[in-house]
């Protein structure tokens, strides 16, 4: 999943649109949109590009403060702080109508949020 390679889809496929989980840049993955130097410049061109089909997705959940008492579930929810960490930074690295779309709008659109 290089930018390069999701550049040349979306070019092709106007229907196609891309949920991104954003990792911290020590996160042991290939293909990071962020690295050691901050946003990497192949993606910050594509997520301006097509920044109207961009969304933020995880697999991550909230766990309710009644039920912070531990288990497997509070355990995963806990892993959602660094996550949501790089997630902000992220956003930030983008000029601001770009992290508006893809850290908000794009998700109220398509999946018909009510706006606030």
């Amino acid at each position: 999943m290089t930018a390069a390679t999701v550049g040349r889809l979306m070019d092709a496929h106007a229907n196609l649109f891309v949920s991104l989980r954003v990792v911290g840049a020590q996160a042991p993955m290939l293909n990071k949109v962020l690295g050691s130097g901050g946003l990497d410049a192949d993606w910050r061109d594509l997520l301006t590009r097509h920044a109207d089909r961009f969304v933020i997705g995880t697999d991550s959940f909230f766990v309710s403060p009644v039920l912070r008492g531990g288990g497997p579930g509070m355990t995963f929810a806990e892993r959602n702080t660094p996550k949501l960490q790089a997630t902000v930074h992220f956003l930030s690295l983008l000029p601001p109508d770009v992290a508006a779309r893809i850290g908000r709008d794009n998700a109220v659109r398509l999946y018909k949020l009510p706006a606030r």
